[in-house]
């Protein structure tokens, strides 16, 4: 496992154009730069339907439940050769292959919520249901799939494609960002409870909605036009930053564009998509005065640059560096998801992406956390880094013992805390 920094200014290598608006949603269009026929398409991407309305990813030793309506298949060849789209193979679609990557995490979504987790055997019990039980005829079609990114093996697809993996969009960042909540005390300090240190955080629930809740978000999508090197979208809704898409060729995000609808979004985003106001657009004028039509065009030029600064811009705390951990190397390209931090009064963001060798970005998505989940993530990754001890902690905060022990109650970490300890720092 590799972690590292990624300056998020390689965004700026796209065309970022001029958003179209609806309601309380703006929809900001990404384009690939000036290229030719052929030109990067050594790395594509076809998505495919799971057709499950519920669907167990089971992830090293526990189970990831979770909402998945659809998957994707990335297709690279190893010597920078053209890929053709072409489609998922059986063993793309239904998750065969080798195992995936691991972790302590759990989600599960239920049409337009979504919410987290199981742990261990409990999970595998619920996912090997018998077809017409009760409990799943209640929740529908019920899917599994081992691992969130499973490499096609040679052996499961025919011999001229090209190598391939498939992904689960968002799943193996939200996957990261719950296996954070799985990370008890690895020291038995007296003031922690015996249990969080032999069984960590247990189970844990995350609740997200599904873009059909999001007024307004699907008509945005199928109205506006999808411009021809158009390979990407930041959404905006209720002029906040919601998320970025970046597919790997204009050709794969034509039938990704309405997949997006189907994305899982944070919950607050359906509040801002009711507020009575309207998304304006970001009113660019020319400057100077055009005499000839080459002054014209230089104007047009710097008028889109604007726009384009303007655009990332408004993502804000999605262009601070990004903390990446590479989870799988596919040929020249590398897989990763990442964080922006999980500082206080920020919008912090989690997210995947796919890396091009020259660092260029060739995937990605992001989701932004809310307030709550940042503060959690960020005491936990407080405490790790001085090893869980108590009184080290608070002193790197500034406070005493007693004041980190009432911050962790208020952001739901009092359960690792022994009662007897956190009854008297919240007496005094």
């Amino acid at each position: 496992m590799k972690l590292s920094q990624f300056d998020p200014s390689a965004l700026e290598s796209f065309r970022v154009q001029p958003p179209q608006c609806f309601r309380t949603i703006r929809l900001v269009p990404i384009c690939v730069r000036q290229r030719e026929e052929g030109q990067d398409g050594d790395l594509r991407a076809v998505h495919f339907q799971t057709g499950d309305d519920l669907t167990a990813v089971e992830v090293g030793g526990g189970t990831y439940l979770s909402r998945i309506p659809y998957g994707v298949v990335l297709r690279w060849s190893p010597d920078g050769s053209p890929v053709g789209r072409g489609g998922p193979t059986a063993a793309g679609a239904n998750g065969a292959g080798a195992n995936g990557a691991g972790a302590n995490g759990a989600g599960a979504k239920r049409g337009k919520r979504a919410g987290a987790g199981a742990r261990g055997a409990g999970a595998r019990g619920a996912g090997a249901g018998a077809s017409g039980d009760p409990w799943q005829e209640r929740l529908g079609q019920l899917g599994l799939m081992r691992g969130m990114h499973r490499r096609v093996s040679p052996a499961s697809r025919p011999a001229d494609t090209p190598e391939q993996l498939r992904i689960l969009p968002m799943h193996l960042a939200m996957q990261g960002f719950l296996e954070t909540f799985f990370t008890g005390p690895t020291v038995q300090w007296p003031e922690y409870d015996w249990r969080a240190v032999r069984f960590g955080l247990m189970f844990r629930c995350e609740v997200s909605l599904s873009g059909r809740a999001i007024s307004g978000l699907e008509e945005a999508l199928r109205i506006f036009e999808v411009l021809e090197d158009q390979c990407g979208l930041l959404i905006f809704i209720g002029d906040t930053f919601s998320t970025a898409f970046i597919a790997p060729h204009p050709d794969d995000y034509r039938p990704l564009h309405e997949r997006l609808i189907e994305d899982f979004y944070q919950t607050h985003f359906g509040w801002y998509a009711d507020l009575p106001i309207k998304a304006a657009p970001w009113n660019v004028t020319m400057d100077g005065e055009a005499r000839t039509f080459a002054d014209l065009r230089a104007s047009l030029d710097r008028m889109r640059a604007t726009w384009g600064e303007a655009g990332l811009q408004a993502t804000g705390d999605l262009m601070v560096p990004w903390e990446l951990e590479e989870r799988y190397q596919a040929g020249p390209f590398r897989l990763h998801r990442f964080h922006t931090g999980f500082l206080p009064d920020r919008q912090n963001h989690i997210g995947e992406c796919v890396l091009r060798p020259d660092g260029r970005i060739g995937w990605l998505k992001t989701f932004p956390l809310s307030d709550t989940q940042s503060a959690f993530a960020w005491f936990l990754h407080h405490l790790s880094r001085h090893d869980w001890h108590l009184d080290r902690s608070a002193e790197a905060m500034g406070i005493d013992r007693r004041e980190i022990i009432r911050r962790m109650h208020r952001v739901g970490l009092s359960r690792i805390i022994r009662r007897d300890v956190l009854a008297a720092a919240l007496k005094g």
